[in-house]
């Protein structure tokens, strides 16, 4: 943070005097030694130049107060001055303060009071999601897209024609919100695959058909908690578990069971090879 403070008019004058600079105890170089040999400068350019790098001496600064605490009703007032301030550096000629660079002693205490043992715990706990990543029974959607689309046609081809259909039965004034209502469920449906599957827009109902058929039967049911204390989240199919592992949900380990599996107990993912359950 950078202090600034104001110095008098009185010390400027008597800084920079055309008639003469008569008191060398009044320049100090950043250390704060004197200098003597300040009457060698020849002109005001030089001068102004020289003093801009010297330090301001605390009494050419205006507005401290004395040292007393004690205010009305005997209420204890802080006074205004710098002394605390020049025990740690200096004020430059433009009123900044300027920390003198001292060794490592000069720490600071709040630093120095840090356990960072407990620190380095916070920054190792893993981020706990307090929903599960949302489960997509991929099956089921493909059997409901497969409702609408035709095997020779793509979702989107789909969805073109269906938009061809509407238009058709508005201008010939029919009802057109069934048709409407197919459109936003082919949709929906999609949507919910393309994480999975980017091409989910393309690819032709027989070829959405054959990944159903060569799903294999999952009839192993499973349960998960983040913490084994907290909510238990399920069931979900062993492929919707491997597919979060994989994708590491479960980096930081969780705790799942797996019905009729482990006497129905809770054990530690870290302790499991989910596709061995495939």
């Amino acid at each position: 943070m950078t202090k600034r403070v104001k110095f008098s008019d009185e010390v400027t004058e008597h800084l920079i005097d055309r008639s003469g600079y008569s008191d060398p105890d009044h320049y100090r170089d950043n250390h704060g030694t004197k200098e003597d040999g300040i009457q060698d400068l020849d002109d005001e350019d030089q001068m102004i130049k020289y003093l801009g790098k010297r330090s301001l001496r605390i009494e050419e600064i205006e507005g401290q107060e004395e040292t007393t605490e004690l205010g009305y009703d005997d209420v204890k007032i802080t006074p205004f001055n710098l002394q605390e301030e020049y025990q740690e550096g200096h004020f430059d000629r433009s009123g900044n303060f300027i920390f003198d660079k001292n060794d490592e002693k000069s720490r600071d205490a709040w630093l120095d009071s840090i356990e960072w043992d407990d620190v380095k715990e916070i920054e190792e706990v893993p981020e706990i999601i307090d929903q599960p990543p949302k489960y997509v029974d991929k099956v089921n959607v493909i059997k409901n897209i497969l409702k609408i689309i035709n095997l020779d046609e793509s979702v989107l081809s789909a969805l073109k024609r269906l938009n061809r259909q509407r238009n058709e039965s508005e201008k010939s004034g029919n009802d057109s919100s069934i048709i409407l209502e197919q459109i936003n469920e082919l949709t929906g449906l999609a949507d919910e695959l393309l994480e999975e599957d980017g091409e989910t827009y393309h690819k032709l109902g027989q070829d959405l058909q054959k990944e159903i058929q060569d799903e294999p039967m999952q009839t192993k049911k499973w349960y998960f908690k983040w913490r084994e204390n907290s909510e238990a989240f399920g069931p979900y199919e062993t492929n919707q578990m491997l597919t979060w592992n994989k994708a590491g949900f479960f980096h930081s380990g969780i705790f799942c069971k797996c019905l009729g599996f482990f006497d129905d107990q809770f054990v530690r993912s870290e302790t499991l090879d989910f596709s061995s359950f495939m």
